[in-house]
């Protein structure tokens, strides 16, 4: 058994990179909305529109322009 397998890691805590500061993740919240717009059967927008959903839903300004639907269809418990 190596040394490595004989200690057991403890986490004191953990971080959660949601704006890319630490980890590029544009291309996965990319994919995650397009996935989104194909389940509810709505046009998928253009990269740069995508990726002003999230500012645009945490500053409350109107999504339904973008998503060609009402608000609760993409985030039904907000």
């Amino acid at each position: 058994m190596t040394i490595m397998q004989q200690q057991k890691l403890k986490a004191k805590g953990i971080f959660l990179d949601l704006d890319g500061t630490i980890v590029d993740s544009t291309a996965a919240y990319l994919e995650a909305a397009k996935i989104a717009f194909q389940a509810v059967n709505k046009p998928i927008p253009i990269d740069e529109v995508m990726l002003d959903l999230p500012k645009r839903i945490e500053q409350g300004r109107p999504i339904e322009h973008i998503t060609h639907a009402q608000t609760d269809e993409f985030l039904p418990f907000t």
